[in-house]
Order: C-alpha cells, then sequence, then structure tokens
C-alpha cells in the first residue's frame, strides 16, 4: 500500500492558551474509581484516605457487573433472566462494608433492582433488545455502585450526596451505546457538582450515564467513566486523576513487550494518538473536553505507590509503541469512493478509521479495527467495497520525531530485517505518529524491535 495517510488530531495554533475561564483551581480534584479497584476492604480503605482530599468522586460498576448485565439482558431477548447473583453481590457488598446505613442504601438498591426488572421484563415480552434498551440495561452497573459508595462515605462520617446522570448535569445526544455531552452542557455540569460541594458534601457520580432530554438512559461508550471524570474537570477546570489497576500509561503494552516502561509525561495530542491505536489504559473521547482548557490528567495505580503518568499541553520527548491487534482493511471502489466523499462520509457517522489512502481516484481503502466492522459494514452500505482481515498495526507516536527524516526507513529496514513484510507504512501530517501495517502473526515480533530501536530493551 502507498503512504498516504490521514491524520485526525492536528493541535491548533495556541489551542493551549490558558484563559481566566478555565484557570485551575489546584485545591480541587476529580478522582476516578474504576470497578476492579473495589474488590476488597482494603480498597475501600483506599478510598477513605482519597476522601481526605474532599475530590469529586466518580465511580465505575463494581468489577464484572456490566458485563452480567448485558448477559441478563441477551438472557431476556431469549425469554428467560435471572438477577440473584447482581441482587447477592450488591447486597453482600452492603452488609459487609456498611453499619447503620445499610438501611437506607438497601432501600435504594431495591429500587433500582426493581426498575431494572421492568427494564428487563420489557425486552423478554419483546424478544428484543434495542440499542437504547441496552443502555438502560448497562447504565445500572454505575446507577447500583454509587448509592453504595455515598452510604460507605457517610457511614465513615464522610458527608456524600450521590450524582447520576441528569443529576450531575450529563445530558446527552440520543446515540446509544456511544452517547456525547455537549460543550454546553459543562456549565449545568460545574453547577450540580459545585451545588454538592457547598454543602460540604463529597460528590459521589455514576461513571458512564447520561441521559436525553427527553429522559432515555444513555451511555458513553468506551472508556465512558473516565469521559465522566474529564468533563467535570473541564466544567471545572481542575485536575483529574484516574485511579487503574496499572501504574500508567505504558511504552508500549507490557504483555507483547516486557521491557516496557512507564511514561511518566506525554503531550495530549500524543495521548490522543495513543489512544487512537489501541491503548487500554487511556481513551480518546475522555481525553477531548481537556484539550482546550487547563485541566492536567494523571493517570495511577490505584494501589500502588508510582506517580503514574501525566498528559497535559507540555511538550515531551517520550515515545511510544501502540498497537492494535485486530485490524482490516476496507478497499473501496467505484466513482464514489474517492477520498473526498468517503471523508465526508467518516465525519457524518463520526469515526475516524486507523488510516486511510487514496490510491487513485475511486480507489481508496481505510484501515479500521476488526471488532468495528460489522458495524461498518452497515453504516457504509451505499459504497461498493471488499474486507481483508488478518492484519495487525504497529504505530510509533510522539512529537519529538517531528521534523526527523528517515524513521519510516528506519522502521521498514527493522522488520525487513526480521522478514517481516510491511503491507501500509502510514505517516500523519503531524509528524507524531509512523505506523505501519503488518500481518498479525508478526505482531509480537514488529512491537519488540521497533520498542527496542526508539526506545530502549
Amino acid at each position: 500500500m502507498d503512504s498516504k495517510s490521514i491524520g485526525f488530531y492536528e493541535e491548533p495554533p495556541g489551542s493551549f492558551e490558558k484563559s481566566s475561564q478555565h484557570r485551575r483551581d489546584v485545591a480541587m480534584k476529580v478522582y476516578k474509581v474504576g470497578g476492579s479497584c473495589l474488590a476488597s476492604t482494603d480498597d475501600l480503605n483506599i478510598v477513605l484516605e482519597l476522601a481526605k482530599d474532599k475530590p469529586i468522586f466518580v465511580f465505575s460498576a463494581l468489577k464484572g457487573v456490566t458485563d452480567k448485565l448485558i448477559e441478563q439482558g441477551k438472557k431476556a431477548e431469549a425469554g428467560e433472566y435471572s438477577l440473584e447473583e447482581l441482587r447477592k453481590l450488591h447486597y453482600d457488598t452492603i452488609e459487609s462494608k456498611l453499619g447503620n446505613g445499610r438501611q437506607q442504601t438497601k432501600a435504594k438498591i431495591d429500587s433500582l433492582f426493581s426498575e431494572l426488572q421492568v427494564t428487563l421484563d420489557k425486552i423478554k415480552l419483546e424478544r428484543k433488545m434495542t440499542l437504547e434498551l441496552l443502555d438502560s440495561v448497562q447504565a445500572f452497573g454505575e446507577r447500583l455502585v454509587v448509592p453504595i459508595m455515598e452510604g460507605f462515605l457517610n457511614d465513615k462520617g464522610i458527608p456524600a450526596k450521590a450524582l447520576s446522570d441528569r443529576e450531575g448535569g450529563f445530558i446527552t445526544t440520543a446515540e446509544f451505546g456511544d452517547a456525547n455531552v455537549p460543550d454546553e452542557q459543562l456549565p449545568a455540569i460545574k453547577e450540580k457538582v459545585m451545588a454538592v460541594v457547598e454543602e460540604g458534601k463529597i460528590p459521589v457520580v455514576a461513571g458512564f450515564v447520561g441521559r436525553t432530554r427527553a429522559g432515555k438512559i444513555t451511555t458513553l461508550g468506551r472508556g465512558g467513566s473516565d469521559l465522566t471524570a474529564t468533563l467535570i474537570a473541564a466544567a471545572l477546570g481542575c485536575e483529574v486523576v484516574l485511579f487503574k489497576d496499572v501504574d500508567g500509561l505504558m511504552s508500549a503494552d507490557p504483555k507483547l513487550v516486557p521491557t516496557a516502561k512507564i511514561v511518566r509525561k506525554m503531550n495530549s495530542y500524543d495521548a490522543l494518538e495513543v489512544a487512537h491505536y489501541g491503548s487500554k489504559v487511556v481513551f480518546e473521547k475522555a481525553i477531548f473536553p481537556l484539550l482546550a482548557r487547563d485541566a492536567p490528567l494523571n493517570i495511577r495505580s490505584f494501589r500502588g505507590k508510582s506517580a503514574g503518568t501525566i498528559i497535559d499541553s507540555s511538550v515531551s520527548d517520550e515515545l511510544v509503541v501502540s498497537t492494535v491487534k485486530e485490524a482490516s482493511v476496507l478497499e473501496f471502489t467505484g466513482t464514489m469512493a474517492h477520498y473526498g466523499a468517503l471523508m465526508t462520509k467518516f465525519a457524518e457517522i463520526k469515526y475516524y478509521p486507523l488510516a486511510m489512502l487514496e490510491i487513485s481516484y475511486g480507489e481508496s481503502s481505510i484501515i479500521v479495527d476488526t471488532p468495528k466492522t460489522e458495524r461498518l459494514l452497515q453504516l457504509l452500505a451505499e459504497f461498493k467495497f471488499t474486507v481483508k482481515s488478518g492484519y495487525s498495526m504497529v504505530a510509533l507516536i510522539g512529537a519529538s520525531m517531528k521534523g526527523k527524516s528517515g524513521i519510516a526507513v528506519r522502521i521498514f529496514r527493522l522488520l525487513a530485517d526480521k522478514g517481516i513484510n510491511v503491507d501500509g507504512i502510514f505517516a500523519s501530517p503531524s509528524g507524531r505518529n509512523i505506523s505501519v501495517l503488518i500481518e498479525k502473526q508478526n505482531l509480537e515480533v514488529a512491537a519488540n524491535v521497533i520498542h527496542a530501536e526508539f526506545i530502549g530493551k
């Protein structure tokens, strides 16, 4: 394939100029805590330590709950479901972690489970789980966890108040499964959250969940709880810390590259590229709200002592090898398949491919995440194209590559020396990303040799 490609994350001039409107209040912080970080009494003790900072908390569902909810939705679609396991998990958590506030919290959980049962009964009756109903079902993970965490903190003498969807100002678009919160909602989010703070309470916000103006539950898509946290930080102009079960953003996937190291500091636009090319630690949508505001993002280990990774507007020399394990090539032909028409269509459906190139007028190819191919087949039905799978992508990312010649040639030679054929090589106009398309079986070797050459062994 040709080397012509497209860059989606171009840094506009002056994009990080500070304004008085978004000047950061260093005393206020947003802490997002994932469900896998709430697995034990020790974990809850860490939450109590974090609460001493008087942050705004954002919580994800308890570990495994979202998958269990989706599973019960599918079972309801087939005519049968059970909520016993989910009830037991949440009630056991209340019994073991709460004291005086148990009954009040149980009443809130009972009400939510009754609502969930109505939704599942509807799916069972109609034998169909639409995207709207799926959102309603999977949103219960976060909706159930915040009353529990509210009760837990209050039980320990820390005044707290739960906020979910529109209670926190999270009015979204109606794109079920991948909804967005418009920028004009930020003042409402600030108002709702600050009202709780001014009461002398810690806001306990449900991540991932929103609601349309018509009152329908939505979810924010992959990394949705992180997005909830960064929206609040953008609204308040403060720092956000995403607590994960890893030490920070790594220079490569440590499962593929054992020599990967923690990246201590990264520019926001570099981080966007890393997210776009397969990172499971940082998500594209979660970075966007912070781009034009003085609100740094910190990724830290929940249980460890690592300082983690800071993502902000500053220049960084760090390089990262990011990988997409499953990639497919969509080859378009016909008079409609020229570069401009495809770009217009992708903007319309709000999808940004991994790479795109025009071979000739009326003949173009795009590279996509294989899991997204089925959806794209429907959205791009008006075009004529074929799908080729079995590929992976490896991307070398970092603004420090800007203005340096010969990097693509070095990568090509490194892979050739290992007997790896390069099916496509792509360079973003920004100069911060060079990526290669290879056969999936060569991913591990390719990632390791590129990392060793440019980052170190």
